[in-house]
C-alpha cells in the first residue's frame, strides 16, 4: 500500500511542470586578450594562496570552483513555496535506497547542497529590508542547518553501526563522511562570515544551529583516520580552496579548537594532538619567510577572522604558547586581539538579561579555558590607557558599557559555574584547564582561578570536595605563577607597596622579600595585553613599522605554496564562467573588480557586444531529485557494490623533523584505501 501511495505521488510529481522565469540569457564565450588571460591567471593564483579579498561578502564569488557548480543548480531556496517539492523528491529518492552506505552517501550529498543554501538564505536575510521576510529567512537558513546536523548524527550512528557488523561498507562511508565534513567545515568559515552581519539574536540563533552537532562532526573527522598527522593535514587540504594555502593551517586549527569543545575525552585528545602537528609546521613555514612577508601575513590574516571570538581566542592562545620564538608569541596577540575585538562588538549589541543569557549558554561551554577572553577584554578595558586614546564622549560611553555588559555576563558565568561544578569536582578535575593551565599558569589563569574559587563559594548548593579543589587549584597555580616569576630576568621593579596592592587585588601568596618580583611579572603580562588593544597602535603594526626593506632583503625567504596546474586552470575557468554568469543577467561580478582597470574597461566592452537580449526560459519538468553538480569527480555509474578508489594522501611537511618531533605521541597507521562511493539507482 505503501509503495502504491508513493508510485502515484511520484506520477503526479512526474507531471507538474515549474515554469519559472529565468533572466540568464547565454553569453557568448568571451574573447579576451593575452594581457586579460594573464590578470586573470594572476588572480587566480593569489585567491588559491592567500584567499579571496575579505572585503567581498556576496556568496558567489568566494565559492571555489565545486561549490559554485553546486549553487548554479541549487535553482530553489527553502523560501520558495516550491521548494516543498524539492524536499519531496529529496526524500523519496532516499526511500528507494536500500544500502546504508549509499543511503549515508546521499544525505551527505543532500546534506552539501542545503548547507551552501543556509549560506544564500542569510546572504538574502543582509540584504532584505523588510523586517519579517528577513527573519523568516534566518528561522528558514537555521532549521536547514540543524537538519544537516541531525543528518551527520545519523551517519555517524550508522558508520559505528557498520563498524560494529564488521561491514567493508563502514569503510567506504567512514572516508566519504570525513570528505563531507571537511567541505561542512570549509562552509563554517563562510557561514560565519555572513552571521556577524546579523543582528545579535539573529547571529545566536545561527550559531546555535551550527554547534548543535558539532560532536557528530568531530566523532566523524577523528574515527576516519586515528592518526592526527594524516587528518590533520588531509583536513587543511580540503579546506585550502576556501581559504588560500597561505591560510589553511591557520583556519584548521581554530576548525579543530571548535569540534574540540564539543568531543568525547578521547576524541579530544588526537584533535589536540591535530593542531599541535598544524602549529609546528605553520611555525616552520613562517620562520622561513621574511619578517616584512610574515608580519604582513599575520597581518592579512586578522581580516580574515568571524564568528566564535571565544573559540578564535582559544585557538591562538594555543599557538601562542606552542610558539618558542619570543617574535612569534608577539605577533600571535595582534590574532588575540582581533578575537576580543569581536567579543567587544558583541558585548555592545548584548542590551537585556536574556540575550545575555542566550549569548552565554551559545557562546560559552562548561569548560574554564572559555573564561580567559573575558578576563583579556577586562585587562584592556579597565586600563587607563583605553579610555585616554578614545578622544569623544560617545566612545568613552560605549567603553564604560562595555565594561557594565561584561559584569553582567560574569554574574551569569558564576552562576553557571556553580550549576556545572558545584556538586561535580570531578568534572573541573577533568578538564583541559585543571591538567594543563596549572602547570604553565600566565595571569589570565591567575583570574580565571580567582574567578572559579569565589563563584563556588557564592554556590549555596557546593559541596565541601568542590569547595576544597577550586581553593586547591587557586594555590597550586599562584605556587606555579610565583615560581616562574621568581626566575625570570627583570631590570625594574615596582615599589614594595605597589608590588604588595598588585599581589593583593590578584589573590597571590608569596613569602617576604619576593613581592617586587612577582609582581612585575604580572605586570610586564598585564602590559601585553594593554598594548595590543586594537584603538591604539598595535604591536602588529610597530614591528610593521620598523621592518625595513634593507633588512628583509637580507633575511632568508620562502615562496609562497603554490597551487597545481589543474587548480589554477580549474578556478580561470570559475572565474570566467561567473563573469559571463554576472554579464548574463546584465550585473558586474565584484571578482571583475579585482582585476587592474584596463582588464576591467577590456571586459566591459566584451560582455557589452556579447550579452543579447535576456529572454525567459522555462526550467524542466519537475523530477524526482534537484540536480546536484559533483563534489569533487563524476558520479560513478549505477552499482550495487563499492569500487575501490584511492584515499587522500596528506601533503608533504616543509621539514622531516615535523613528523620526528610529534609522531612519538603519534603511533596509530593509516586506514587502508577504502571504496567509491554507492550511488542509488534511478527511478
Amino acid at each position: 500500500m505503501r509503495i502504491k501511495l508513493l508510485l502515484s505521488l511520484l506520477a503526479v510529481l512526474l507531471t507538474i511542470g515549474l515554469t519559472i522565469p529565468s533572466t540568464y540569457a547565454k553569453v557568448k564565450s568571451l574573447s579576451l586578450s593575452p594581457q586579460a588571460k594573464q590578470s586573470i591567471h594572476d588572480l587566480s593564483v593569489n585567491i588559491l594562496t592567500n584567499g579571496n579579498n575579505p572585503n567581498l561578502m556576496a556568496i558567489t564569488p568566494q565559492l571555489d570552483p565545486q561549490d559554485y557548480q553546486i549553487v548554479k543548480n541549487i535553482k530553489l531556496l527553502p523560501d520558495n513555496p516550491l521548494y516543498f517539492f524539492k524536499s519531496i523528491g529529496r526524500s523519496i529518492r532516499l526511500f528507494f535506497i536500500v544500502s546504508p552506505a549509499s543511503k549515508g552517501y546521499q544525505l551527505l550529498q543532500d546534506g552539501n547542497e542545503k548547507t551552501l543554501e543556509s549560506l544564500l538564505l542569510i546572504e538574502k536575510a543582509n540584504n532584505e529590508k523588510d523586517s519579517a521576510k528577513h527573519q523568516k529567512l534566518i528561522n528558514l537558513s537555521a532549521k536547514n542547518l540543524d537538519q544537516v546536523g541531525a543528518d551527520f548524527d545519523q551517519i555517524s550512528q550508522t558508520i559505528d553501526k557498520l563498524k560494529i557488523e564488521k561491514s567493508f561498507q563502514a569503510y567506504f562511508l567512514q572516508e566519504e563522511a570525513f570528505r563531507f565534513s571537511a567541505y561542512w567545515l570549509k562552509h563554517q568559515i563562510l557561514l560565519q562570515k555572513q552571521a556577524d552581519q546579523l543582528s545579535e539574536p539573529n547571529f545566536l540563533t545561527i550559531e546555535s544551529a551550527r554547534i548543535k552537532h558539532l560532536a557528530s562532526i568531530a566523532h566523524i573527522v577523528v574515527s576516519e583516520n586515528k592518526n592526527p598527522l594524516i587528518f590533520s593535514s588531509q583536513l587543511a587540504q580540503l579546506i585550502s580552496p576556501q581559504v588560500g594555502s597561505n591560510y589553511a593551517n591557520l583556519a584548521a586549527i581554530a576548525l579543530l579548537r571548535d569540534l574540540e569543545n564539543n568531543a568525547s575525552p578521547a576524541e579530544q585528545i588526537s584533535l589536540k594532538k591535530a593542531q599541535i602537528l598544524l602549529q609546528k609546521e605553520l611555525e616552520i613555514k613562517l620562520s622561513k619567510l621574511s619578517k616584512s612577508d610574515r608580519l604582513k601575513l599575520i597581518e592579512k590574516y586578522l581580516e580574515f577572522i568571524h564568528g566564535n571570538p571565544i573559540r578564535e581566542f582559544q585557538a591562538y592562545s594555543q599557538i601562542s604558547k606552542a610558539f618558542t620564538s619570543k617574535e612569534m608569541t608577539i605577533l600571535t596577540l595582534a590574532l588575540k586581539d582581533k578575537a576580543a575585538q569581536n567579543f567587544k562588538a558583541h558585548l555592545n549589541r548584548l542590551d537585556n538579561q536574556n540575550l545575555q543569557k542566550q549569548f552565554v549558554n551559545t557562546l560559552f561551554s562548561r569548560y574554564p579555558l572559555d573564561l580567559r577572553l573575558l578576563f583579556y577584554t577586562e585587562i584592556q578595558l579597565n586600563h587607563p590607557k583605553v579610555l585616554a586614546v578614545v578622544s569623544s564622549q560617545e566612545k568613552n560611553q560605549q567603553k564604560e558599557t562595555q565594561l557594565t555588559r561584561l559584569e553582567q555576563v560574569k554574574t551569569i558565568l558564576g552562576a553557571q559555574i556553580c550549576q556545572n561544578y558545584g556538586q561535580n569536582p570531578e568534572q573541573l578535575a577533568q578538564t583541559r584547564f585543571y591538567t594543563q593551565n596549572i602547570n604553565q599558569p600566565d595571569v589570565l589563569d591567575l583570574k580565571v582561578a580567582q574567578f572559579l574559587s569565589q563563584s563556588i563559594q557564592n554556590c549555596n548548593s557546593k559541596s565541601p570536595k568542590s569547595l576544597k579543589l577550586v581553593n586547591d587549584l587557586q594555590t597550586k597555580i599562584n605556587a606555579n605563577f610565583v615560581a616562574a616569576a621568581k626566575r625570570s630576568v627583570v631590570t625594574k621593579l615596582p615599589t614594595k607597596a605597589q608590588a604588595i596592592q598588585i599581589l593583593k587585588e590578584e589573590q597571590v601568596q608569596v613569602k617576604p622579600g619576593e613581592e617586587q618580583k612577582v609582581a612585575e611579572e604580572i605586570i610586564e603580562e598585564t602590559k601585553k595585553i594593554e598594548d595590543s588593544v586594537s584603538e591604539d597602535t598595535t604591536i602588529l603594526e610597530k614591528e610593521i613599522a620598523t621592518v625595513k626593506d634593507t633588512i628583509a632583503k637580507q633575511e632568508d625567504t620562502i615562496a609562497s605554496e603554490e597551487p597545481t596546474t589543474d587548480e589554477i586552470i580549474q578556478k580561470e575557468e570559475e572565474i570566467i564562467e561567473q563573469i559571463e554568469d554576472a554579464a548574463a543577467t546584465g550585473e558586474t561580478s565584484p571578482l571583475v573588480e579585482e582585476l587592474p582597470a584596463e582588464i576591467q574597461e577590456e571586459i566591459k566592452q566584451e560582455t557589452k557586444t556579447s550579452l543579447p537580449t535576456p529572454t525567459p526560459t522555462p526550467l524542466p519538468v519537475a523530477t524526482l531529485s534537484p540536480t546536484i553538480a559533483p563534489i569533487s569527480s563524476p558520479t560513478p555509474a549505477p552499482t550495487v557494490e563499492p569500487t575501490p578508489t584511492p584515499t587522500i594522501e596528506p601533503s608533504p611537511t616543509a621539514e622531516p623533523t615535523l613528523i620526528e618531533t610529534v609522531t612519538e605521541t603519534v603511533s596509530e597507521p593509516a586506514p587502508e584505501p577504502t571504496p567509491e562511493p554507492v550511488t542509488a539507482p534511478s527511478v
